[in-house]
């Protein structure tokens, strides 16, 4: 009986990977604001493939046609996340200005029925 041969990295299909339904990405992206530039990989789903690749050097050429495959973007993502952080800061500055405005226009009327009770005259 010949040895059983190893599958070669070539052999792996990738096209199995299957996306998530286009539409269905794009909804929910909309729905929440998100830009999705890929499917996600489940990470189990990642380190079990990787283990069943022996060689260190194969390793990196399935990550790599993976990432090829996926289009995975990480320089956009990263600009993606600096861009909400931006817009989080941003809102929280309008914020806690309309609250630092709210306080000041109740500290002066709180002057002017102060001063009113005092004189006992119209200000």
């Amino acid at each position: 009986m010949p040895p059983k041969e190893k599958p070669k990295i070539m052999d792996i299909p990738f096209d199995w990977i299957e996306p998530l339904d286009d539409s269905k990405i794009k909804d929910a992206a909309e729905a929440t604001d998100i830009v999705v530039e890929a499917p996600v990989v489940p990470l189990p789903f990642l380190t079990k493939l990787l283990k069943k690749v022996r060689r260190q050097e194969d390793r990196g050429e399935v990550l790599t046609k993976l990432t090829q495959k996926l289009k995975i973007r990480s320089e956009s993502k990263l600009k993606m996340e600096a861009e909400a952080t931006k817009k989080r800061r941003q809102q929280e500055h309008a914020a806690k200005l309309a609250e630092n405005t709210r306080r000041k226009v109740a500290q002066v009327s709180q002057v002017i029925v102060g001063a009113k009770a005092a004189t006992g005259k119209k200000i």
